[in-house]
């Protein structure tokens, strides 16, 4: 496994090269590193409502839903939202790679709210907590107190204790969805660290 302090010997995957042929050839750009633009509002753990948050997160099953940027579906004066889109309806994560904030440990809960456009009705959470059902038509409220890091109960997706000091990597659990038609889409608002 590789990790992001040291890339040597990162491989770049030639893929779907059986239809070319014996002579065929490609050229490489130089390689950049390139940081996510920041937001600078104050509690903002994961900018959703932005363009930029999608650079952010990833899909642990990129197959089975699509994530893009919806200008047109906003909570409360936000700017927009990551819409999700049902590949093949069933389970799957939504990683935070890059959160804005990684240290949660000064706030309460963490939270953000998800507008379900389906007709079925579907869960949210974090692993394993916080579980929370999407109803159809409106925003809910997903909240995740911060003292289930300290309990132990939030894993990454290879199963290590994340802490409040450093939500990297943090799931989004998306649940119960198997009711859910290929083509359902459901969007995310930002996401806030609260006090209560």
């Amino acid at each position: 496994v590789l990790a992001a302090t040291d890339i040597t010997g990162l491989p770049l995957r030639i893929f779907s090269a059986d239809d070319m042929s014996a002579g065929d050839c490609f050229y490489i750009s130089a390689m950049y590193g390139e940081k996510a633009e920041v937001s600078e509002r104050e509690n903002l753990i994961l900018n959703f409502d932005e363009q930029s948050g999608l650079d952010r997160v990833s899909l642990y099953w990129n197959d089975v839903h699509k994530i893009s940027f919806d200008a047109t579906t906003a909570y409360e004066g936000e700017s927009g939202s990551l819409k999700v889109e049902i590949i093949n309806p069933q389970d799957n994560y939504i990683l935070l790679n890059i959160p804005n904030i990684k240290d949660v440990s000064a706030y309460d809960y963490i939270a953000f709210r998800v507008y379900n456009s389906a007709d079925t009705a579907f869960k949210m959470g974090t692993t394993w907590a916080a579980d929370t059902e999407i109803v159809p038509g409106q925003w809910t409220e997903v909240k995740i107190p911060v003292s289930l890091f300290a309990d132990g109960s939030i894993t990454d997706m290879n199963g290590t204790v994340l802490a409040a000091t450093d939500i990297t990597g943090l799931p989004l659990r998306i649940f119960s969805a198997d009711a859910m038609s290929a083509g359902d889409c459901f969007y995310i608002s930002a996401m806030y660290g609260f006090i209560s």
